[in-house]
């Protein structure tokens, strides 16, 4: 497993990826029941959809050499099986997707774009070396090779360890198939409660192939031009509080009430072209012990997201509160919007302290009052 990566130079995968939903959603709420102080990416809204089955499979298609690479992927999502195409080459990528569309980086450095994630743990094993303890149980064969049967024991996750493992979070185990002649993984089972919850699995595999180089070329489907990938998805801007709100789409609430006793640092993520990122506004109170942030967007629907919220009935409005993984959160929609209170030492009532201190953005700055924050533990 060790050095697996250096012993081939270009690679044809065919794999798939098995999902069963609530033993996924049971790992996951035991890995963040576990974890302290993680960053989290929130959705707050969605675009609606079918729910997710209580099985899933994902089919992807790679083709690697060195500075190129060809990703086809058919994947299930709320708005039904999705087929996607990522190309790499010398620096300029192009990527397709039904709800997108076609961009490209046009070769600039500054914007890159991901592919062969989910492989990642087949193709080079060794980054999952630090995370496991292997116990080798026997022998397999998967898609016609010969491999070596192991149990990945997981270890003891240390807070401060500084990296994150690649493998599926909050399994107690993780069988894999080692290939006998490169290493590299064949089949990676991962369990909770002796079930399995998520298997990815090479259906085929071929080393040291000559590629046809249209195999790295990009044709936009329908004849559509792709669009530059910097236009798409225009930066976020720093601004002041008054422009910030002035530019959102959505009327901006800011609190008059905190435990970080300033004004706020503002930025505006503009809205892509398409429904993958709605404009948010995120006012952020940095300081080592009192630091939250609000984040804030149009209400799409009255989905809350994920799961974990327990409702929290106050005078004349209601809010949701959870924690995940050391992070407390409270969400709250005030008309249009949606404002979302986040802080890793904040404790619950401080957080709903400055949910009902909230107003309007307006010509005349909130005069700030301090809250003395309680516990973080409360």
């Amino acid at each position: 497993m060790h050095g697996a990566v250096r012993r081939y130079e270009s690679v044809r995968l065919v794999f798939r990826e098995w999902r069963h939903r609530d033993r996924s959603r049971q790992a996951w709420d035991r890995y963040l029941a576990t974890t302290a102080g993680t960053s989290f990416s929130l959705e707050l809204g969605s675009i609606g959809g079918e729910p997710e089955p209580e099985e899933t499979e994902d089919i992807t298609r790679l083709w690697r050499a060195p500075g190129r690479g060809r990703e086809e992927s058919d994947r299930w999502n709320p708005q039904g099986r999705t087929q996607s195409l990522t190309v790499i080459n010398d620096g300029t990528w192009w990527r397709f997707d039904p709800l997108i569309g076609s961009i490209t980086n046009d070769g600039d450095p500054g914007h890159r774009v991901g592919m062969g994630e989910a492989a990642r743990p087949l193709l080079d094993p060794a980054v999952m070396l630090p995370f496991v303890d292997l116990q080798v149980i026997g022998t397999a064969s998967v898609a016609g090779r010969a491999g070596i049967r192991a149990l990945a024991h997981v270890r003891p996750r240390s807070d401060d360890d500084g990296h994150a493992s690649p493998l599926p979070f909050g399994a107690d185990e993780h069988e894999i198939v080692v290939d006998g002649t490169l290493g590299v993984l064949l089949r990676m089972e991962s369990r909770i409660g002796g079930a399995p919850f998520h298997v990815t699995e090479v259906m085929e595999i071929a080393f040291g192939e000559a590629f046809d180089p249209a195999v790295f070329s990009f044709s936009a489907p329908a004849g559509r031009p792709a669009r530059r990938s910097h236009d798409l998805f225009p930066p976020p801007l720093d601004l002041p509080l008054l422009e910030a709100a002035s530019r959102a789409p959505f009327t901006v609430w800011v609190p008059t009430r905190t435990p970080a006793g300033h004004s706020p640092l503002v930025e505006l993520v503009p809205a892509s072209e398409g429904p993958l990122r709605t404009a948010s506004v995120h006012l952020n109170y940095p300081h080592p012990e009192h630091g939250f942030q609000v984040i804030q967007t149009h209400v799409v629907d009255g989905n809350w997201g994920d799961t974990g919220w327990a409702e929290l009935p106050l005078d004349g409005w209601t809010a949701r509160i959870r924690t995940m993984g050391g992070q407390r959160q409270l969400i709250t929609d005030r008309d249009a919007t949606r404002v979302l209170i986040q802080a890793n030492n904040l404790d619950s009532e401080t957080l709903v302290a400055i949910a009902e201190s909230l107003v309007e953005a307006s010509i005349d700055p909130p005069t700030l009052r301090w809250i003395d924050s309680g516990d973080p533990d409360g």
